[in-house]
Parts: C-alpha cells; sequence; structure tokens
C-alpha cells in the first residue's frame, strides 16, 4: 500500500498574515465532526510541529457487508475509495474500489459519501468537487482574492462551505450551493471534464480568518466556524442578516467537532503547540468565565475544558492536537489524537448542581435540583500511548514513529463481540480497526416508540422487520389510525394469540410497541382539558371515560363559583368527603379559617339551599342536605323537569339504557319505559326486552310478588337481554329481578357513578358510611380512577393515583386530571413531581406546542374563585428605554408576583444607546435582579440621527445618585435583540405574552416589520407616549415661558418617545391588528401620578419612621425622584412632583390581569384610532420641526387603541411601594447568605 510516511522533513518557512515570518510545517489535515448520513466534515488546521500527510475517513452509510473507507494522500495528491472484504480481530483485509489521481495540490477536504464526492480546497483558496467514480474534477469555486483555503464542509442540503485565510476586505467565509449548476447526486457518475463554475449564495466574516467550519447534522442550515485567535462562531443560514446567532470569545478556534448524539454541545481545539481542548454548549449565552484561552469579560465559556488532554511524549513543545471526532454511537465519547500518536477517548457526563438558596425552592417550598448543562469527565479510556512512552531500549526511533496512529475515525458498526469500533491508520501504512471499551446495548427504545435490537443480521429478515445497517433489527409501533383503534387492535389480537409459557399472550413486537406509545399518540390527539374530546380519544379505556365524564360533571357545576357556600368551595369533592365532611388540613377548599359559620355541615345546608336542591324520594335519614349535594355532585337532579330534560337527551343520544336506569333510580316506570322507546334504540331486541321486563317489574311490584316465584316470571325474559354486555342494562335487569337495588350494588359492571347514586338514594345512614368508607379504601388500594366521583380531587386522589401508576404508569392521565383542582385547591410535592415529569415527557417527544398548551391551559385552571393564580402566570417580555421613571418601571415589572420579566431590550433616548443599555443594567444589579438579560436595541431611528434629554436625564441618562452599583453581567450582544424577543415571544402560546414600551418605538417597529405574524401572537402592547391636550384629561400639563398652551414635553405639541422617532411610531400604530391589543398611556394621564413629597418619603422610609437609617436601595430610588423632581421644576414649573411615566404603562398590564384595583379608567371602552405627525425635522427652531412627533386620535367604533382617561393612584403608588419591599427583602437575603 502506497502510503508515504510521516514525518519532519516537511517544514517550511511561511509568511503568516501578520507580516512576521515564522517557522510551519506542512498544514495538518484533521477531521472534527460526524455527517449522521450524509458525508463526513473535514478540514486544515494550521500546524507547527509534524506534518499530518495521510487521513482515514469512514463511511457513514457503511454496514456490515458493504463497510467503506476513504484514504486521502496529501503528498501523492490521491484519493482511494477502499471496501473491507474481510475482518475477524485484528486481521483487516480490504481492497481498493476507485481512486482519483493528480489531485490539485490541497490542505483540506470533506468527503460526501453519500453523494461519493470530495472537495479539497487548495493552496490559492480555489475550492475543486471531485467525483469519486470517475476520478473527474467537475466543479471549481474561485475567489477574489488568492490566499489559504483553510476548511470545507458538506450539509445534507448539498451547501458546501469554504473557510478562507484573512485578507482586508473580502469575504472569509463563503456558501455555495452544488446543485446551483448540477445536481450533486450525479456527479459521481459525471464523465464530463468541463470545470463548471459557482458563485456564493451567502458571503460571511469580512477580514476575518475562518480556520474550521462544521454544520450541524440535525440542523443543516446552521453551522459553527472557528475565527483565527478570536472566537467560535455560530451562523444561522436561514436568517437574512450577516451577524452570528452565536459567538463565544476564544482562541482554541481549530479542529472543531460536534457531538451527533447531542448536538448542544461541540468541541475545539487550541492552536499549535497549545494541547488544550474546550467543550460548548450552544444553550449556553451567559455563563461568564476567564481562563487564559478565554479572555476576561467574555460572555460564554466552555462547559469543559481538558488542559493536557493527551500524552505529549518528550517533544511536549511539537506536541499538537491533530483531530477530534465525537463518536456517533457512544453518547459524549471524545476522541483525541495528537501528532505524538497518544490517542484517548474521554466520555463526559452532564453535572447537576444545587441552586443558590435563594432559587431553590420547589413549589412547595422544598429545596429541589437544578439541571445544569456544565459535563464533567466520567472516564478516560487511553487506546494508544504516546510512541515515546511506548519506546522499548535498542528499539529504532524513526520506526517508533513511523509507527504511532497518525489519523483515526470512529465507525457506525460493531465488533462481532457488540463493542464499538474505531478504524485507524499507522505512519507505515497499516490500517487496523480498534475495538473500544463498552458494549452495544443489546435493546434500545426510542421515545417515540421505536425499538432496535442488537441481533445476527441473517434475523432480519421476517415479514415485519426492518433491517437497519449493521446487524440491527429496527421495528416501529403502527402510526396508522387513533391510538383507541389500534389498542383495540392490539387487544383483540392478545386474545386471538397463543399464550406464552407464563401464561401472558404473545403479542408481535410492533404490537408490543403500539402499548408504549399511548401517552405520546393520545397527546398528539389533543389528550388535554377538554373531557369531551378525552373520551372520545380513550374510548377503549372504560375506567377513563367515566372518569372524564364525571370531571366533565364537576367541572360544569364549579362554573360561576356555584359550588362556594359559607367561605367553603365545594368544587372537585367527591361523595365521600362531602358525606363525611372531611377535608384535609392542608386542601385549601376552605377559604377562611374556620368557615364563615362554624362548620363544613352548615356550609353543606346552605349551599343545597342555594342550589334549591330538594327530593322527596329519599329514605329516612338525618342528613338529607349531604346526600342531595352529593347527588348533585354526580350529576343527578331530582327537580322534575331537569330528569325529563336528562332522560330524554340520553335516550335522544342513543344511550336508552342509561336513560332507562337513571328513571328506575328515581322509582319512575313510566319514564323507563318512554326512554326505552325514543330516540335510535341502537338495540331493538335488547330494548324490547328491557320493555318487558319493566312492565312484568310494575305489575308484579303492585302483586307483591317476590322470591323464585319472581324469577321464574322474569326467566323468559331476561333470555332476550342476557347477551347484551351494556352495563346499564345489566344493572336494569338484575334490579327488575330481584326488586333489590342492594344486588346492583354488588354488581361491578354497573358504572360506578350509578352504583354511588342508588347508595345515596337507597342505603340507611349508617349502611351509607360503610359503603362509602369500604368503596373508598378499596379505591385507593386498587387505583381505579373511576371512583373520582367517590374520592374527587383531593389530597386521598393522590394516593389513588400512585396505585394507578404503579399498576398502568399512565402518568398522563394522572397529571391532566389533578390539574384540575392542584395546586388550586391540593397543594402537594407528588403532583408537583408529577407535573415536572409529565412536561419533560412532552419535550422528550419534541411536543413543544403541545407543552404551551398544558402550561397555559393549567394555569387557567388554577385560578381560585376570587381570580388568584395559583400556578405562574403569563410572562411579559419588556423593552425599554432606561432613565429615572424607566428605572421604576423595571422595579415595578422584576418584582411584582404577577409579572415574569425574560428580558429588556434598551433603546436610544434619554441618552446614546450605550448608556441607557449600562443604566438598564445598573439597576436591575441595584434591585437584586442581575439575572434578568439586557439587549443593547437600535441605536438611531428609521431615518433620523438620536436625540437626547439631557436636560431632563442628565448627561448619563440616569444623574442624580452615586449609588447604582457596577453591573456583574454584561449586557448581551452575540444575539441580535430581535432575535432574542422573537425567541422570548414565541417561547410562549398565542396570547401568553406582553411586551412593554417605555421609549422610543424603534425596536418595537422593527421587531413586527420582521417578524409579522407575532402581533396576532402576543397578548397585549402597553406603549408610554404620545400627548393629545384638549381637556382630555385634568392633569397638569407644564408650562413654558412664552408658550401658550401646551400638550408636549420635548415640544409644544410632542411627547419625547413619539418625537424620537415618529416613523416608526406611525408604523406601530398603523399596524390594525396591532392596535387593537395596543393600551396607549399619554402624558394625560401619567401627569396624574406625580411624586409628591408623601410619596417622597413613603419612598425613603418605607413603614419606617424618621431617623430610621433607610436602606441603600431606598436612598438611591429616592435621589433619582429628588433629581426628577429638581428638573421637572426647574423646565415644567411643576412643584407638585415629577410624573412618574413609565411605570404607569407597566401598571396598565397589571390592569389587564385584574389585579391590584387600579382601576383605569377608558370610559366603558373607548377606542381611538392614532396618527403621528411625521412631517418636520428634529430642531430647536420650532418653525424647523412644526408639529414633528404631535400624536393626534380619532374616536372610533369596534377595534382601535385603548387611551386610559385615569387609574387609581393609590393603588399605583401601593403596588410600587411593595415592589420596593419585595426587592429590599431579596438583597437582604442574598447578603445573609454570602
Amino acid at each position: 500500500m502506497d502510503i508515504p510516511s510521516v514525518s519532519d522533513k516537511h517544514k517550511a518557512l511561511a509568511i503568516e498574515d501578520d507580516g512576521e515570518r515564522s517557522e510551519s510545517s506542512t498544514e495538518t489535515l484533521t477531521q472534527a465532526g460526524y455527517d449522521s448520513g450524509h458525508g463526513e466534515y473535514f478540514e486544515a488546521c494550521e500546524s507547527r510541529g509534524y506534518a499530518m500527510e495521510v487521513a482515514i475517513r469512514w463511511s457513514s452509510l457503511s454496514t456490515p457487508t458493504e463497510a467503506r473507507f476513504l484514504i486521502a494522500d496529501v503528498v501523492g495528491r490521491t484519493f482511494k475509495l477502499c471496501h473491507i472484504t474481510t475482518y475477524e480481530k485484528s486481521n483487516l483485509q480490504w481492497e481498493e474500489v476507485s481512486r482519483i489521481s493528480k489531485v490539485p495540490a490541497f490542505r483540506t477536504f470533506d468527503w460526501s459519501s453519500r453523494n461519493d464526492v470530495v472537495a479539497v480546497g487548495q493552496w490559492s483558496g480555489e475550492t475543486a468537487v471531485l467525483a469519486l467514480g470517475t476520478g473527474k474534477h467537475v466543479l471549481s469555486l474561485p475567489i477574489k482574492s488568492q490566499r489559504q483555503c483553510n476548511a470545507v464542509a458538506f450539509n445534507s442540503e448539498s451547501l458546501l462551505a469554504t473557510g478562507l485565510e484573512r485578507v482586508r476586505n473580502d469575504f472569509c467565509l463563503n456558501i455555495y450551493d452544488i446543485n446551483q449548476r448540477v445536481p450533486l447526486q450525479s456527479l459521481q457518475n459525471s464523465t464530463s471534464s468541463i470545470q463548471q463554475t459557482v458563485d456564493p449564495i451567502r458571503k460571511l466574516a469580512t477580514s476575518e480568518g475562518i480556520t474550521s467550519v462544521k454544520y450541524f447534522g440535525q440542523q443543516p442550515r446552521t453551522l459553527v466556524t472557528g475565527v483565527k485567535g478570536t472566537c467560535v462562531r455560530i451562523y444561522d443560514l436561514r436568517e437574512d442578516s450577516t451577524n452570528p446567532a452565536l459567538q463565544y470569545q476564544t482562541t482554541c478556534v481549530h479542529n472543531l467537532a460536534i457531538d451527533p448524539t447531542n448536538e448542544n454541545y461541540f468541541a475545539s481545539a487550541a492552536p499549535p503547540k497549545e494541547t488544550v481542548v474546550m467543550i460548548w454548549d450552544r444553550r449556553s449565552t451567559r455563563r461568564p468565565t476567564s481562563t487564559r484561552t478565554s479572555p476576561a469579560g467574555a460572555q460564554d465559556g466552555p462547559v469543559l475544558e481538558l488542559r493536557k488532554p493527551v500524552e505529549e511524549g518528550d517533544g511536549a513543545a511539537n506536541t499538537n492536537i491533530w483531530r477530534l471526532q465525537y463518536s456517533s454511537t457512544e453518547p459524549g465519547c471524545l476522541g483525541i489524537l495528537a501528532s505524538s500518536g497518544s490517542f484517548r477517548l474521554y466520555h463526559t457526563k452532564k453535572e447537576y448542581i444545587e441552586e443558590d438558596e435563594s432559587q431553590a425552592k420547589g413549589p412547595s417550598g422544598q429545596a429541589r435540583p437544578i439541571y445544569a448543562q456544565d459535563l464533567h469527565v466520567n472516564h478516560v479510556d487511553t487506546v494508544e500511548r504516546s510512541y515515546q512512552r511506548r519506546r522499548l531500549g535498542g528499539r529504532d526511533h524513526d520506526r517508533e514513529e513511523l509507527d504511532r496512529i497518525v489519523s483515526f475515525d470512529f465507525a457506525n458498526v460493531y465488533a462481532p463481540d457488540q463493542r464499538p469500533c474505531a478504524i485507524t491508520l499507522r505512519g507505515n501504512g497499516d490500517i487496523g480497526i480498534h475495538e473500544l471499551n463498552g458494549r452495544r446495548p443489546a435493546l434500545a427504545i426510542s421515545a417515540r416508540s421505536a425499538i432496535v435490537i442488537s441481533t445476527p443480521a441473517q434475523i432480519a429478515s421476517t415479514a415485519d422487520t426492518g433491517e437497519l445497517p449493521f446487524g440491527l433489527v429496527f421495528k416501529e409501533a403502527s402510526q396508522s389510525g387513533s391510538i383507541a383503534e389500534a389498542l383495540v387492535q392490539v387487544k383483540e389480537k392478545a386474545g386471538k394469540s397463543e399464550d406464552t409459557k407464563d401464561g401472558s399472550p404473545s403479542l408481535s413486537i410492533r404490537d408490543a410497541l403500539v402499548l408504549g406509545d399511548v401517552a405520546r399518540r393520545r397527546c398528539i390527539e389533543g389528550y388535554l382539558f377538554d373531557c369531551d374530546k378525552n373520551m372520545m380519544i380513550t374510548k377503549d379505556e372504560l375506567q377513563l371515560q367515566e372518569m372524564w365524564n364525571w370531571i366533565k360533571v364537576a367541572q360544569s357545576r364549579a362554573r360561576n363559583s356555584n359550588m362556594v357556600a359559607n367561605d367553603v368551595d365545594f368544587s372537585y369533592l367527591g361523595v365521600n368527603a362531602v358525606w363525611a365532611e372531611d377535608l384535609a388540613p392542608q386542601d385549601t377548599r376552605i377559604l377562611s379559617k374556620p368557615p364563615h359559620d362554624g362548620s363544613i355541615a352548615s356550609a353543606i345546608t346552605s349551599l343545597a339551599q342555594a342550589l334549591g336542591l330538594q327530593d322527596a324520594g329519599l329514605p329516612e335519614t338525618a342528613k338529607a342536605e349531604h346526600r342531595l349535594v352529593c347527588l348533585y355532585t354526580l350529576g343527578f337532579s331530582a327537580k322534575t323537569g331537569k330528569l325529563f330534560s336528562s332522560v330524554n337527551n340520553l335516550a335522544e343520544s342513543g344511550d336508552n339504557a342509561q336513560a332507562c336506569l337513571l328513571s328506575l333510580m328515581y322509582n319512575n316506570s313510566d319514564l323507563a319505559l318512554k326512554a326505552l322507546q325514543s330516540g335510535p334504540r341502537k338495540d331493538e331486541a335488547i330494548h324490547k326486552g328491557l320493555a318487558m321486563a319493566i312492565t312484568a317489574f310494575s305489575l308484579l311490584e303492585e302483586a307483591k310478588l317476590q322470591g323464585e316465584r319472581r324469577k321464574l316470571a322474569f326467566s323468559r325474559i331476561q333470555d332476550s337481554v342476557s347477551t347484551t354486555d351494556e352495563p346499564h342494562a345489566k344493572a336494569i335487569t338484575s334490579y327488575v329481578t330481584t326488586g333489590n337495588w342492594a344486588t346492583v350494588l354488588q354488581t361491578l359492571s354497573v358504572p360506578f357513578r350509578y352504583r354511588l347514586g342508588i347508595a345515596l338514594r337507597t342505603l340507611s345512614d349508617a349502611s351509607l358510611s360503610t359503603f362509602l368508607a369500604h368503596e373508598s379504601s378499596q379505591a385507593i388500594l386498587l387505583g381505579a380512577p373511576q371512583t373520582l366521583p367517590l374520592i374527587g380531587l383531593t389530597i386521598p386522589t393522590l394516593s389513588l393515583f400512585q396505585s394507578y401508576l404503579n399498576r398502568t404508569s399512565d402518568l398522563q392521565s394522572a397529571v391532566l386530571a389533578m390539574s384540575f383542582a392542584a395546586p388550586r385547591f391540593v397543594r402537594d410535592l407528588r403532583f408537583d413531581t408529577w407535573r415536572a415529569a409529565y412536561r419533560t415527557q412532552l419535550n422528550t417527544w419534541k411536543l413543544f406546542i403541545e407543552r404551551t398548551y398544558f402550561d397555559t391551559q393549567s394555569t387557567k385552571l388554577s385560578v381560585t374563585w376570587d381570580g388568584t393564580k395559583t400556578l405562574r402566570p403569563s410572562v411579559a417580555q419588556v423593552t425599554l428605554r432606561c432613565g429615572h421613571d424607566d428605572a421604576f418601571a423595571i422595579l415595578l415589572v422584576a418584582h411584582h408576583p404577577k409579572l415574569h420579566l425574560l428580558g429588556i431590550s434598551t433603546v436610544h433616548g434619554n441618552a446614546s444607546l450605550d448608556r441607557t443599555t449600562a443604566n438598564a443594567s445598573r439597576v436591575l444589579q441595584a434591585i437584586g435582579r442581575a439575572d434578568v438579560p439586557v439587549y443593547p436595541g437600535a441605536a438611531k431611528p428609521f431615518c433620523r440621527e438620536a436625540v437626547a434629554a439631557p436636560n431632563i436625564h442628565g448627561v448619563s441618562g440616569l444623574d442624580g445618585t452615586d449609588l447604582l452599583p457596577t453591573a456583574s453581567s454584561p449586557p448581551i450582544i452575540h444575539t441580535p435583540y430581535l432575535l432574542a424577543m422573537r425567541s422570548a415571544l414565541l417561547s410562549h402560546s398565542p396570547g401568553a405574552a406582553h411586551l412593554v414600551a417605555t421609549g422610543a418605538l424603534t425596536n418595537i417597529a422593527l421587531l413586527f416589520a420582521s417578524f409579522p405574524s407575532l402581533a396576532t401572537h402576543i397578548a397585549s402592547l402597553s406603549i408610554m407616549g404620545g400627548a393629545l391636550g384638549g381637556g382630555f384629561t385634568s392633569a397638569p400639563l407644564g408650562h413654558l415661558a412664552g408658550e401658550g398652551e401646551r400638550i408636549g414635553n420635548i415640544s409644544r405639541w410632542a411627547e419625547f418617545n413619539i418625537y424620537c422617532d415618529p416613523e416608526a411610531a406611525a408604523a406601530v400604530f398603523g399596524n390594525k391588528e396591532l392596535a387593537a391589543k395596543t393600551t396607549l398611556i399619554p402624558l394625560d394621564l401619567t401627569h396624574q401620578v406625580l411624586g409628591s413629597a408623601e410619596v417622597q418619603r413613603v419612598l425613603l422610609y418605607g413603614d419606617s419612621e424618621k431617623g430610621v437609617e433607610p436602606s441603600t436601595l431606598r436612598r438611591m430610588l429616592h435621589d433619582l425622584l429628588i433629581f426628577f423632581a429638581g428638573t421637572y421644576e426647574e423646565v415644567f414649573g411643576l412643584v407638585e412632583g415629577p410624573p412618574l411615566h413609565d411605570p404607569v404603562a407597566v401598571a396598565a398590564l397589571l390592569d389587564n390581569f385584574g389585579c391590584e384595583q387600579l382601576g383605569f379608567d377608558d370610559r366603558a371602552g373607548e377606542r381611538w384610532e392614532v396618527n403621528v405627525v411625521t412631517d418636520g425635522q428634529h430642531s430647536k427652531n420650532e418653525s424647523v420641526r412644526g408639529q414633528l412627533g404631535r400624536t393626534v386620535v380619532t374616536r372610533v367604533e369596534g377595534e382601535g387603541v385603548r387611551i386610559p382617561r385615569g387609574l387609581n393612584v393609590k393603588a399605583f403608588w401601593r403596588a410600587l411601594e411593595e415592589c420596593v419591599q419585595r426587592a429590599e427583602d431579596g438583597l437582604r437575603r442574598k447578603e445573609s447568605l454570602k
């Protein structure tokens, strides 16, 4: 085999781009990724020391019968495609399939094994595409300025990326569509000798040298690149922007490798002569770090840093990382090969750490672990040591050097003993297979219910088996039809199959997989909180049908607080809890302690009276109201009109037997006969038999005929109904045959709700208590969800569902059912754990939209009778500039319990963008919310120069105090603010996320112009801006000497935020869909909220008396307000105090949630069309400025902008003060933990 040796004979002098001359070797070839089925990726890495002149790559499409690999010979300028003929232990036999010779001198390459084409990056910077099948040079990718090509990479969509050395004023990362001229799949058969050229479709990275490029296999339009000496970047080619999506500051920018088993992780190596490898998590966006290879102040750091991960040998200074690659079969396994021949495998695992005490509390107050993305090294396998370390006395040094491993690639097939493998190439030309530690699992089931079985290849030939490469058997659950239909089919097959040795039915693997796919399929079909739909989805499960039928009844009974009496909420209570007056102490249905007039019994009596419940057919009882309320919770009504209506509805829907049983339960034989004769009557024979039985029953009751004579009289009639499995018909037959309801109570096939109803209407008090207690204990022990009408949704129900889970593992049904009452009434760590586990299941299934629906709708179910949400409410994404009033707006939104602040995007305005961004970060630090991300937004308006307001807010934009701390977290600059805002909004279901704009509307206008569909997605937009005048309110707007009527604050006509970017404001208000969701807070409203002397006193001292030393936070806020008051008095003559504009826009959002009694008055639904004057220029000269930025409003009918005229000012200041207190408390807790 003609493989050149690896030595140090090819060292040469090279001119680097910084103009200095240094000793450099031939460029090293290496790979740093995995193709996931569409070809491998290779690159060149600048290397000082020994040059790797050959490389070996394994085909990702290899199978045990067709295993292929590629050898790249740099010096010989050839590629050889080879096929393995025999492999037994260390004996590897192979033969050459095809060869490409006389390849242009290259320094990097990428093989697309799917299409059998090779792209080679040349020393001149050009890239050539070669067909392995014919050896022809079929495509040429020229460049404008000649320089070295450092990296090339194919993706699965025939895009080719090329990374070039740096030159000034030219792009260094080019993206080509190879299909632009000729289909890539046809290249391997091309016999044309004509070289076609292709122009790049994207050009990125101006004047920045690219060292390495890799595409993500699962996201083929996303790639990661190394920028020489600077950073690692991720580009999303789906976006039109040339800006990177993410960026990590580091000098470890070589040999990029992506983990194909979890593409969130990727690795990179340090420059030559530094043996450092870093692993990154692309989900990480704010992890401050300072390391030798990651400069101080960088926003992101590695999740794992490996220093000296290989043996360096005798020439440590010349040891380089030659190759990084992740295994495609072993999760988290990173292979590292050094120029010393040292080859090691690092097996990494995710870490779990405890949160700090201020954040580590779960919903029930217990400490809980938080999932972290950091990694640790679980263990290290040394495949081969450095050749110097293996040297034996008397051995030839050069011989040892030639024996070392110079290239490797992980294989996607396993050894005969099921161990993972890697193919290796040595300096002497030997090719071998290394069997690595570990075993392939004998069986693996995916989250989508597919199964892979490790078995000999010859077994994979049965009819329902899909054959995978490598001798694996692949089977998947049937996806056709509904899951209920699929389960029926599986149960039918199980009934017909022969039993196995242990007596269980025999099922095929595919049928068994259906059973494991039930929850996911149900979720896809809409299994959530619609009880009718849930009954359709679970029609194969009678016990779940009964459960959802009762929850439907309980939900209808609970509407409009119908089940609240004497400060006790009886919603979703079962019969046993009502009868026994048993509510657990932790059950929050008791709204006051004790109840309104002292007892649960009196509350039940009051509820029965309020609902008008009466029934003359009850047995003698001391607890008539208890029985009536219990019957009502079961969905039964004693009112004659209601009974007739219920029976008729059941009969018309085809449930004749159920309608008949309901009539008999209320001793109405005539109505029962009518029920059997109405509607579609699905089974005529059975209905006729039941009618005859009931007629005979009525006659025999009159004749007092009992015992054997009675049974004989019914024997013939019973024959006509004995073939039915309909449970209601069986109950009717049992009753009319014996004349005793007790026999029905013992018939388990009778729906449980009817058994309870019969017991309540027939048993004595003592017998009923015994019956309910026995059935309750059995229900909890057996985990029977159909018994929910008895147990209800209470604390004991959790024990019932625990038994149910042990029996069925149906976490989904348990969580969905309990969500109707938990955490609204039931607060228990078990439910918190189940709910979190179910959300994790939804994520595992990649059903993110369904998870969002679950979160949103379960939050709605958590609302108590007085409007309190017991789950965290919908979150609000807030975009702010930062001035004095903005500081108070940030405080309000960051510390109000009804709001969850996702982030802040700053904008030009009170000061320059740099200053408003710094101010926002410092305010967040001051109030203890440095965790909130800050994104710098637009630095200037659409089409004008930026203006500022130093006369109001000072030069810094936040003058007046020296107590603002330095921000510990820098603003996020590597993620564009528009993308960050879009992602935050779309991470919540439609109608759940809110925006608040308290500055110029540039960010907002650009957001909706870039992503128009967000207008339908958001719940609301609250804007502080504009001024109306004309008596819209009676608020004092201030005045300037020499002016007449004044409505604005930057000019006579305009408010500052709108004036800054009037075109942006016009675009926002001109969006009709957005206008219907917008609340505008003009100066006419904010000037009603003045920071008076009393407000200033409360802000400084809170509830404390004067003389008590205020906290640093209060002194800082007081300083800001005093400065603001001084400028407003000086400029506008407002002596009562400064208006606090921006917090009012946040308060309007709270008003939408119906909390705080803020009382924003829009005159019973006034709506307005808002137009903005855009004529004029930013100028102090009024003749030049005109009415620029003026907001002109017109009253409209129907949808439009909401503009409140007033609010409850005292409630506003109270809400703000409570947020100051929460911020103080949080800061004290953090201080105590230090």
